[in-house]
Formats: structure tokens, C-alpha cells, sequence
């Protein structure tokens, strides 16, 4: 049976001849003696028509009374000129037994906010719908492009632990879990893991999951989200914003140009420029803001609604670099012309906010320590013994960037909200469901 199955991509190089299609039926308009048929594969979407003379009168009932996400088997001939198949015979593989409002793929605006909870809570469902679908092979190409160019640019995959017992950004921030008996963190960042990997390979990076207990419900935080962190041996601030400027240019050039560019269910954002990109720092941003009727200050972090009006005014990807101290998690370099700044960079798209950061990071043991010992770090010396350890073994100067997967694609793909990227979405507050 699987031997003479045809997907629905290849109908066209099968026209005139039987085929043997196995999918879902999504939509059905039926007539006395004729059913039109929305189907599909994982390849794509066909329109089946089922003709009671050539079904037999009790095949066209039965096929008339299936409800919508019905699996069948299908045989027939396409007929290239109507762009249809003409069904000679079906198979019912597994009944679909209930029905669900709105259904799965009727017309309805899956990311309006009237039925996103409900969508959310029956995602395992809903990820068929048409829109869902195309999201989610946007996000399997561009993971996929993304992994292509980091090892054309010799980048090593490095699979850093899940279980950590050191945080980035404090243990206020970190899940904790019971690791027997002893308290231990879901990771924040793989980071400290890939700059054990850079005296061994120099260029490395790593995509898995990232958790922040963070009390935000932004629409680009997550609980839990995928985290494309890199690192790059002997480069600083500013090669390190050229590298991944020109990777984000020519990844988004490549994933225009796919297949998904023909998929009227992609909204690409055309606003992703050729680099180089404009650059404001940090102090310049608080003094616009400022002068604009916003009360920041110096040292605090800048939120979506400041990150949008910046936007606004510069009207391109930009840049907000060098970024307070205060704020700023303690492997990153401190600015030696403004030591209230550190040698870092957001990316802020306009319209969607901060997309990824990079950092410059501290090489020298003795920066380190002192860095550390910075009371806004609630950790004892000792946990990160192993990671200052480095500093005494030749490590180099370097520099990493870290990608919110889902706000990049959010981005690029036009996207109201995160929690639209990501199939099974973790939110502030919000109940793990399904």
C-alpha cells in the first residue's frame, strides 16, 4: 500500500494515471450526488470530488456523513486541467468522532484575541489549522537555514545541560527543581556551557530550550522559549554585531526565497533592511525618550513601549548599544569609556522590540571577580568555581550573541504576539495547558 502512495505535491507528475492519496478531510460541501472535498497530506492541499455513480450509493452516504479531520485512504486520477482529484473509491482509516467551534479550519481569524485562550488550551488540535501549519513550517525552515549558515561559518553544535546550578540573571529569575534533594535551576543560558567549548572549537552555538521566571506578559515573553546562543573566539563588541547583522540578512534572504514565499498565509516583514544597521546607545535612547515625556532613569532597563517609540523615530532595525551596568548580567565587559555601560547591543526591529542581544564577555580572572563580587550577584564564589576556572586556562577574548527564536520569527513573520511561534506555549501566570 505505502509502495504506490502519492503525496499531494507530486499530483502534478501523476496526471491522467490512478493515484492513492492518504490525508484528512478538512472541508466538505455536498450535493444529491456530488461532494467537493478539501484534503490534505503533510505535503499540501487537494480538492477530491466524489461522484455518488461512481462511489455507489452507500459509499456516497458514508462519505457524506464523515466530519471534518476524518482520516482516509483515496484513489482516483487528477485532472490537471480542473486542479482536482476524481475519486473512484475511499477507505476510512479513523473516524473523527467529534466536532470542535470554530471549526479547525473554517473561516475564522485564528489570532484574534477573542479565541486565543481558547486556541491555546486546545493547540494539539488546532495545530492543524491552515494558518498554525504554515507558521510552523516558516519556523522549520528558518531553524533549518539558521543551522545551515552557522556551520557554513564553521560553527560547532554544542549541547549544553538543562539542569544547572547557576543563573544568569539571579535565582529570583530561575525555576527550581528538586535535583535529589538538592536545588537546582532550569537553565537560563547555555553560555556558560559554550565558553567551556571555545578553547576547543572557537566557534560554537547551541538551540534549546530557555526558562525565565519573569513577571511580564509582554507580547514577547515567554516562560519557556528557544534560544539560539553562539560564541565566537578572539572578537569583540563590534565584530561581534557585524557577524550576526550580515546572519540575519542572509538568513531572512534565503527564507524569502523558499517554497513558503508562494504560501498566502505568510506575512513576511520587508522592513529587514540590508546591514549595517543603525546604532543608538543607550544614553542617547534615554535622553530622546526623555525629552519625549517619558520618565527613565539612567540605568533602567528599556521596556516594549520605550522600545517602540525609539522605533518609531529611527524607522529601521537598529542597534541599542552599550547598556547599563546596573542591569547587565556580570560576564559581560564593563564600557572603558563609560564605566556606568557595558560592552553589549540589543537588536530592536521596529514595530516588534528587542529580537537578541550580544555581549562582549570578560576574559581576565581578575575583571571577573570583581564583577562578581557586585552585590546584585546572590551566589556564593564557589558555584561558579568551574566557570572562573576557565579564566585560568588560556581562554580568549570573545564575544556572544543570544536569539529569542520565537521573537526573531515573530518578527519576521509578522506575528501579533510570541506565544503565535512556539506550538505549546508557556506564559506568565498561565496554567500548562495542554
Amino acid at each position: 500500500m505505502e509502495s504506490i502512495r502519492t503525496n499531494i505535491v507530486e499530483l502534478r507528475d501523476r496526471a491522467g494515471k490512478e493515484i492513492m492519496l492518504m490525508g484528512w478531510l478538512e472541508k466538505k460541501r455536498a450535493y444529491k450526488s456530488v461532494i467537493f472535498i478539501d484534503f490534505r497530506d503533510g505535503s499540501g492541499s487537494a480538492q477530491l470530488v466524489a461522484k455518488a455513480e461512481l462511489l455507489g450509493k452507500d459509499k456516497f452516504s458514508a462519505l457524506k456523513s464523515l466530519n471534518p479531520e476524518s482520516c482516509l485512504e483515496v484513489t482516483g486520477r487528477y485532472n490537471p486541467d480542473k486542479n482536482e482529484v476524481d475519486m473512484t473509491k475511499f477507505r476510512i482509516i479513523s473516524k473523527s468522532v467529534k466536532t470542535i467551534t470554530p471549526e479547525i479550519n473554517s473561516n475564522f481569524q485564528i489570532f484574534d484575541s477573542k479565541y486565543s485562550d481558547f486556541v491555546s488550551k486546545n493547540k494539539h488540535l488546532y495545530l492543524r489549522n491552515s494558518k498554525l501549519r504554515s507558521v510552523f513550517r516558516a519556523r522549520s525552515v528558518f531553524l533549518d537555514v539558521m543551522n545551515t549558515y552557522l556551520s557554513s561559518k564553521n560553527f560547532v553544535n554544542f549541547e549544553p545541560p538543562m539542569f544547572t546550578n547557576i543563573t544568569l540573571y539571579g535565582a529570583d529569575s530561575a525555576f527550581h527543581i528538586d535535583y535529589y534533594g538538592k536545588t537546582t535551576y532550569l537553565n537560563q543560558c547555555s553560555a556558560f556551557y559554550l565558553e567551556a567549548a571555545i578553547p576547543a572549537f572557537e566557534r560554537v552555538y547551541s538551540l534549546t530550550p530557555s526558562f525565565r521566571r519573569e513577571p511580564s506578559n509582554s507580547k514577547r515573553h515567554l516562560t519557556e522559549y528557544w534560544h539560539l546562543k553562539g560564541e565566537i573566539a578572539f572578537c569583540d563588541l563590534q565584530g561581534i554585531i557585524n557577524f550576526v547583522e550580515n546572519m540575519i540578512y542572509d538568513v531572512n534572504k534565503v527564507v524569502l526565497e523558499s517554497p513558503l514565499k508562494d504560501d498566502p498565509n505568510v506575512k513576511f516583514n520587508t522592513g529587514i533592511g540590508k546591514p549595517p544597521y543603525k546604532t543608538l546607545e543607550y544614553e542617547q535612547a534615554i535622553k530622546k525618550l526623555n525629552s519625549n515625556d517619558y520618565k527613565i532613569e539612567f540605568g533602567k532597563s528599556l521596556g516594549n513601549d520605550e522600545e517602540l517609540f525609539l522605533s518609531k523615530l529611527v524607522k529601521e532595525p537598529f542597534w541599542l548599544r552599550y547598556l547599563p551596568r546596573s542591569v547587565e548580567p556580570f560576564p559581560y565587559r564593563i564600557n572603558p569609556d563609560d564605566k556606568r555601560t557595558t560592552l553589549t547591543a540589543d537588536l530592536v526591529i521596529p514595530g516588534y522590540g528587542e529580537v537578541l542581544g550580544v555581549a562582549e564577555k570578560i576574559f581576565e580572572k581578575e575583571e571577573l571577580d570583581k564583577r562578581m563580587a557586585e552585590d546584585f550577584l546572590p551566589h556564593s564564589k564557589e558555584t561558579y568555581e568551574w566557570y572562573t576556572e576557565l579564566r585560568q586556562f588560556g581562554i580568549p577574548p570573545h564575544s556572544g550573541f543570544g536569539i529569542g527564536v520565537e521573537r526573531l520569527i515573530r518578527a519576521m513573520i509578522s506575528l501579533d504576539h510570541v506565544k503565535f511561534a512556539i506550538p505549546f506555549p508557556r506564559l506568565y501566570k498561565h496554567a500548562v495547558s495542554p
